[in-house]
């Protein structure tokens, strides 16, 4: 079967289920969740997945993540991830509810394409992943070795503006005490210690130090613009993307383990991200409709990776040599 076909079939599975997606959604956004607290999300997302035929591990590695496989073969492991959990008092203002259903989404268009391929493709593998916002589920899914098997990762996110090229920033969280010793301030402060100089010298020279991640895994970036392009999204070039920065993710560390692309799409909201008017802009049919056209920019992406062995040898030997650098 030509890879044209298994790109149509998905974009059919994707369209067929389009109204019960869009209650995912709307259910999650009214309903939001706080870190590690997604119980709702959570059944609700693996119930509907083991009704599409995935075999369905709930709480899996903690009670409110899963992991949900399709197998279709003995080929690589490609794997798409669902976020859902929700800010403090002003709900999905990160559009989790839309990543989710992106996921969920996909997932359905690959194995729709799977299921009649001629070939191996391998196996797709979806994973749930609890309390992004600020409570690193990734980092204890990976710590639990839930990514050891995966041999691609990627995600999308919602955002004022379409970008394959996702600029985030590293974050650490320390809880540190400085320890003073006094001294007579006039006639020997050379005695003393003074621990708010050394604070303040912490805070400006990790000011001062605070690197961006700089993706270097650019092959299935361009794949997934490539597709979303031929939807009628239009990017900006690489360079202005490499200027607009997101925040930080735990995506980012799958990307320290997994080669992995966290393409943002554009909703109905020119506010950006943690506010408001983004919470109110990620429940709406415009924003459901450009979800669609990102889980199926992502779906075509894997399809395309899982029929092409070649690429996935060069995808897997850029990340290497990114590991190096």
């Amino acid at each position: 079967m030509l890879i044209q076909n298994l790109y149509d079939l998905a974009v059919k599975a994707i369209d067929d289920n389009e109204r019960e997606l869009f209650q995912i959604n709307q259910q999650i956004h009214q309903n939001p969740e706080l870190a590690y607290t997604e119980f709702k999300a959570h059944d609700l997302l693996t119930n509907y997945l083991e009704k599409q035929g995935f075999q369905v591990d709930r709480s899996y590695s903690l009670p409110t993540a899963f992991r949900a496989v399709f197998p279709c073969g003995k080929g690589p492991k490609i794997c798409v991830i669902c976020e859902y959990d929700a800010l403090p008092s002003i709900g999905h203002a990160c559009g989790h509810n839309l990543i989710a259903e992106a996921g969920i989404a996909a997932a359905i268009g690959i194995k729709a394409a799977m299921e009649s391929s001629d070939n191996d493709l391998g196996q797709l593998v979806v994973y749930g992943t609890p309390a992004e916002e600020g409570g690193g589920g990734k980092i204890k899914m990976i710590k639990a070795g839930c990514f050891n098997d995966i041999d691609i990762a990627m995600m999308v996110h919602p955002c004022p503006y379409d970008a394959g090229y996702a600029n985030v920033l590293a974050a650490l969280s320390l809880s540190i005490t400085y320890e003073g010793k006094s001294a007579h301030a006039a006639g020997s402060p050379w005695e003393g210690v003074n621990a708010l100089d050394a604070a303040v010298q912490a805070y400006v020279n990790i000011s001062t130090l605070r690197q961006q991640f700089k993706p270097t895994w650019r092959v299935h970036v361009d794949l997934y613009e490539k597709h979303a392009t031929s939807f009628g999204i239009n990017f900006m070039s690489r360079a202005e993307q490499k200027q607009m920065t997101v925040g930080s993710t735990d995506m980012g560390n799958v990307s320290q383990v997994v080669p992995s692309i966290h393409p943002l799409f554009a909703i109905d909201s020119s506010d950006a991200n943690h506010t408001i008017t983004f919470t109110e802009a990620a429940s709406t049919e415009q924003s459901h409709r450009q979800t669609l056209i990102a889980a199926k920019s992502m779906a075509m992406t894997c399809i395309e990776v899982l029929s092409n062995p070649d690429l996935q040898v060069q995808i897997k030997e850029e990340f290497l040599r990114s590991q190096n650098h």
